[in-house]
């Protein structure tokens, strides 16, 4: 079944019970609105998975703790808050407790993940949400996407941005769809923001690694990888395939099982001089900026990467690996190698990662908004 694409039948139906749901909304918690005027910028997050949720902390893996954390670093504690949304409650309860808080809080603008509701794997109602958002006119929502190339995510966020003609989207790992809605209210693909405490410890695991002079592979062994690892393996090349495990995984459920926490997964990254990048979008054949290309970047860790489009335009290009094909990587390794200060050129691309991981989101995400505001519509972070 192609996940790209939605059936025009399927997309009335679903339009239809999304309408009957907000209106419901609407009407238990209408009221919750009324009162919501922030005035001083203050940003609130409402996380994908929160403070209940392990890994809420310094380089826990937790993305939305580093929104949080590294809003915290931009703006000043007192101008960013977040939402502790307790596990399993259902939809009215996540809503009305987010309005409180944005009402307790003075917030001018509240970010979230688009796709699915605050730690449900199964749920949507960020259209109920931002229909009673819109009724404050107070309050800029920003809708942060990982992967648009789902036909649903897509639906779901031009459903969105129709209701709250402000809102802002963020892709995180594609560019804007001119069909959802275009530049300013949409901006991507930007590199994951990383906090000044998670930098640190990436800093620590990168100058304490003893290196192999090897290429890394470090992720799920899809049907589609496996061919390109025996490619790469068949051309003389050392590869490591999955190393912070502690066995070897030959496929798909071996790579997905037993995994190591999200340190001992940096410390495999930081194991080797190279690591590769697998671009494709597993639901298509489009390019997307993964989160790894800023991970590898933090740990002075060179990519390999079929990503030809997005990675060479954000580090100057002695720094990154790109082929075509994964059969050029001995000519292209070999190239890479001759233009020396291997140490040196680590160091830069820890440096150009710091600035990226720093600046990248929030500046595109701050663009955006002023972008906006010059129209009259939003109050600029």
């Amino acid at each position: 079944m192609d996940q790209t694409r939605t059936r025009w039948i399927d997309r009335q139906v679903w339009r239809r019970q999304r309408r009957g749901v907000c209106r419901e909304f609407s009407k238990s918690l209408g009221a919750e609105t009324a009162t919501i005027e922030g005035t001083e910028t203050r940003l609130l997050v409402i996380p994908h998975d929160g403070p209940r949720v392990r890994g809420w902390h310094p380089l826990g893996g937790n993305w939305f703790y580093e929104i949080y954390a590294s809003a915290v670093d931009r703006l000043g504690i007192d101008h960013v808050g977040y939402v502790d949304i307790p596990l399993g409650v259902g939809p009215e309860h996540w809503i009305a407790l987010v309005l409180d808080e944005i009402r307790t809080q003075g917030a001018t603008h509240v970010i979230f993940q688009m796709e699915r509701d605050p730690d449900k794997s199964d749920s949507w109602n960020w259209d109920a949400f931002v229909t009673l958002l819109r009724k404050s006119g107070n309050v800029t929502p920003v809708a942060v996407h990982y992967d648009l190339h789902f036909g649903w995510i897509q639906e779901k966020l031009r459903r969105l941005h129709r209701l709250h003609p402000e809102l802002v989207s963020v892709g995180l790992a594609d560019p804007p769809s001119p069909a959802i809605a275009k530049d300013p209210w949409s901006v991507g693909p930007v590199t994951m923001p990383v906090s000044r405490a998670t930098m640190d410890r990436f800093a620590e695991i990168r100058d304490s690694a003893t290196r192999q002079d090897a290429i890394s592979f470090l992720g799920a062994l899809y049907d589609d990888r496996v061919p390109l690892l025996n490619q790469i393996k068949q051309q003389q090349l050392e590869l490591l395939v999955n190393p912070h495990h502690e066995t070897e995984s030959l496929d798909y459920l071996g790579s997905r099982t037993n995994q190591p926490n999200y340190e001992n997964y940096l410390r495999g990254l930081a194991s080797t001089d190279f690591t590769i990048n697998f671009a494709r979008s597993s639901s298509g054949d489009s390019v997307q900026y993964k989160t790894r290309v800023i991970e590898t970047a933090l740990l002075g860790t060179f990519l390999i990467t079929d990503d030809t489009e997005w990675a060479p335009k954000l580090f100057s290009e002695d720094l990154v690996v790109c082929v075509d094909s994964f059969s050029d990587i001995p000519r292209a390794l070999e190239g890479f190698r001759a233009k020396g200060a291997i140490e040196e050129r680590r160091k830069r691309l820890a440096m150009e990662g710091e600035k990226l991981a720093t600046e990248h989101f929030w500046n595109e995400t701050d663009r955006s908004l002023r972008a906006s505001y010059r129209r009259g519509h939003l109050l600029p972070l």
